[in-house]
C-alpha cells in the first residue's frame, strides 16, 4: 500500500490573485482540504512541493523542488517537471494541488492498489455538479517509479521533437505509459474515473461556480432573480403580483443594471434591490444575484414579464414533492396567447434550478445570454420534472426589449 503522498503546488500562476492551490472554498484552502481528507483516511506522510512560503500554513512538510522548470508567466520549460524525480525513491501518490477533491475521491484514491502506475481522473463526467466540459487527471499512484520516470523523459523528448501538439502534461504521460498515440485522447487501462464534483481551478471565474456547487446548506427554499433595465411600469406590475405571494422560504433579488432607478428602493422592505454602477447586461445582473442567493433553488423572471397569481405557491409545493435538479413549467405568450408545453427553448425563466448545479452566465454577450447557460446545463446529466401548468407569461412584443433589439440588428445585418 502506498503511504507517501505528495501534493504538487509549485506554480507561479497567480491568475486568481494568490496561488490557485491556496484558493479558499467554503473557508478552506484547496491544499488544506486535501491534507485534511488524507489525514482523515489514515495518511500521515504528506509533502507539498512549493517554493512559496505561504504553503507553510498547511502544517505538513514543504519541499522546494529542484528541477521544476515550467514558468506560467513565460510559458517556458516543461509542465510535466511538476513531478519531482528526486522524490521517487519509493512508491508514491501524487495529487494536483489546485484540485477540489470530494471526500469519496480521496477515499477511492487511498484505497486503490496497483503494482505499476494508476491514474485518477474525471472521464466522461456527466455529474451535474461537475464544472468542466473536459476530462481532467488529478491523481497518480506510482509504484513502478522507474516506469514513471522513463515516460516523463519520453514525452519531454517527443515535445522537443515537435511530436506533441502541446506542452506535455498528465494525459500525454498516461498515453505514453499505455503505448498509445500521445496526441489521441482515448482511455484504455490503468485509470479510475471519478465522476463527481472533483475538479481543478484554472480561472478566477471558476471559484464562484465551485463555491455554488459545493454549498450544502441553504436558508431559503427558493431565490428569485429579476434583472432590471428601464422597465419601471411593467416591473411595478410584476412586483405587485409577486410580493404578496412571498413568505419566509423565498427571497427575491431585483438587480438594477446601471439605471440608478431610485424608485425601486421602496421595494427594499420586501425584497433585496441591488444597484449596479454600470449597465453590464442581464448576464452580469444575474450573476451578481446568483452569488448572493441563499435558496436551494434559483428561478429567474424578466422584468417586463408576468407570473400567475400562485406562482410561488406552485413552485414551493413542487420543490417539496420533487427533489429534481431542474423543475420546468409551461409558459404563455402574453401577446399572442400561444402556450408552450414542456418548453425546450433557451429562456432561463421556463424553470427553476438547484443552486449547486447551475452555471454562471457568460458575460459580455449583448443578446442570447440564455443560450450558453442552457448549453452548459444540457451537457450535464441532470434530473428533471415538469409542472403541467402555465406559470409564466412572456412579453414577446415590448418595444425596446432585448428580443426586439435583436430582431432589429438581425434585420439590419440581413439587409446589408
Amino acid at each position: 500500500m502506498v503511504t507517501k503522498y505528495i501534493i504538487l503546488a509549485n506554480s507561479n500562476d497567480e491568475r486568481c490573485g494568490i496561488p490557485r492551490q491556496l484558493v479558499e472554498i467554503n473557508g478552506e484552502p484547496l491544499c488544506g482540504r486535501t491534507v485534511r481528507l488524507l489525514k482523515e483516511n489514515g495518511i500521515e506522510d504528506i509533502t507539498v512541493t512549493a517554493k512559496d512560503e505561504r504553503f507553510d500554513c498547511l502544517g505538513v512538510t514543504r519541499y522546494e523542488p529542484i528541477n521544476n522548470t515550467f514558468d506560467y508567466k513565460t510559458s517556458t520549460g516543461y509542465f510535466i517537471d511538476c513531478f519531482p524525480l528526486e522524490l521517487m525513491t519509493e512508491p508514491v501518490c501524487f495529487l494536483m494541488g489546485d484540485v477540489y477533491f470530494s471526500e469519496e475521491a480521496i477515499k477511492t484514491i487511498v484505497n486503490s492498489d496497483t503494482d505499476s502506475v494508476l491514474f485518477f481522473c474525471s472521464y466522461e463526467n456527466r455529474n451535474p455538479k461537475y464544472m468542466k466540459k473536459w476530462d481532467e487527471p488529478f491523481g497518480f499512484k506510482v509504484v513502478d517509479t522507474e516506469l514513471f520516470k522513463e515516460h516523463i523523459s519520453r514525452v519531454k523528448r517527443l515535445y522537443d521533437e515537435k511530436a506533441t501538439w502541446r506542452n506535455p502534461i498528465a494525459w500525454e504521460l498516461y498515453r505514453s505509459i499505455n503505448g498509445q498515440n500521445v496526441n489521441v485522447h482515448e482511455m484504455t487501462k490503468n485509470y479510475i474515473a471519478i465522476n463527481d464534483i472533483t475538479c481543478d481551478i484554472d480561472y478566477i471565474e471558476e471559484i464562484d461556480v465551485l463555491k455554488l456547487r459545493t454549498r450544502e446548506e441553504y436558508t431559503k427554499k427558493l431565490s428569485i432573480i429579476i434583472p432590471y433595465y428601464q422597465t419601471y411600469e411593467l416591473t411595478k406590475k410584476l412586483l405587485d403580483k409577486l410580493i404578496p405571494q412571498l413568505n419566509t422560504e423565498v427571497e427575491v433579488f431585483l438587480v438594477d443594471d446601471g439605471c440608478n432607478e431610485i424608485r425601486l428602493d421602496k421595494y427594499n422592505k420586501d425584497i433585496t434591490v441591488i444597484h449596479l454602477k454600470e449597465n453590464g447586461g442581464d448576464s452580469v445582473a444575474r450573476n451578481v444575484a446568483i452569488k448572493q442567493a441563499n435558496g436551494k433553488y434559483v428561478g429567474f423572471i424578466d422584468s417586463d414579464d408576468m407570473i400567475i397569481d400562485d406562482y410561488i405557491e406552485e413552485l414551493l409545493m413542487n420543490i417539496d414533492k420533487n427533489n429534481e435538479d431542474v423543475i420546468f413549467f409551461d409558459w404563455q405568450d402574453m401577446n399572442t396567447g400561444f402556450i408552450v408545453r414542456h418548453p425546450k427553448n433557451y429562456a432561463v425563466w421556463k424553470a427553476i434550478y438547484k443552486t449547486n448545479i447551475i452555471p454562471l452566465f457568460l458575460e459580455g454577450r449583448r443578446f442570447s445570454s440564455d443560450v450558453p447557460f442552457q448549453e452548459d446545463l444540457n451537457s450535464k446529466d441532470y434530473t428533471r420534472f415538469y409542472i403541467d401548468r402555465v406559470l409564466y407569461y412572456y412579453n414577446s412584443n415590448r418595444e425596446g426589449s432585448l428580443t426586439q433589439e435583436k430582431a432589429k440588428v438581425v434585420k439590419e445585418e440581413n439587409s446589408k
